[in-house]
């Protein structure tokens, strides 16, 4: 970005700001298709390279910044800069907003998916019937959890869903 914008604003000058904002939004646009393609298992160096293609296109596009303000007389061009920065807080904090609401539904409907597949795996399992009835009743718990407590809760649980299990089974060696 800090290469991108002294060359969009060059660029800007000779071909229009219109036209470097476009390929600012295309280059953005191309960068965001590429960053959706990485997998786990992608290189780091690959990783970065998209970054920067990125960072290129974000420098172009913030030419339109630039650009709203440059129209306007001397007298009037704070006023001008402040209604633009408005405008791109409201962006990001509508932005944000919106991005912790879709994670928060996700996270929600993961943590179903979770306790949904550790049901039938105990189901499926060949165990002890006090084994699975203890280690039905354990996940149950375990997913009933507040979601504001902390992560220390959670190893908790698992430390005393491992605890019943192991007397459960134990249990049932002695009885047999």
């Amino acid at each position: 970005m800090a290469v991108a914008m002294p060359l969009g604003t060059k660029l800007a000058a000779k071909t229009g700001a219109s036209t470097v904002n476009f390929a600012g939004m295309l280059i953005i646009g191309l960068s965001l298709l590429l960053l959706a393609l990485i997998k786990p298992d992608t290189p780091k160096i690959l990783m970065v390279v998209f970054l920067i293609f990125h960072g290129f296109g974000f420098g172009f596009a913030n030419q339109s910044i630039v650009s709203s303000i440059n129209p306007l007389p001397k007298n009037k061009s704070g006023l001008g800069s402040g209604i633009v920065n408005t405008g791109r807080q409201l962006g990001m904090c509508l932005g944000i907003a919106i991005l912790v609401t879709l994670l928060n539904a996700h996270i929600d409907t993961a943590r179903q998916n979770i306790k949904i597949d550790a049901l039938q795996t105990i189901s499926h399992r060949t165990l002890a019937p006090d084994v699975k009835r203890t280690a039905r009743k354990q996940t149950r718990k375990a997913f009933q959890q507040k979601k504001q407590e902390s992560n220390t809760t959670s190893k908790k649980q698992m430390r005393e869903i491992k605890l019943k299990l192991t007397q459960a089974a134990e249990q049932k060696k002695t009885a047999a």
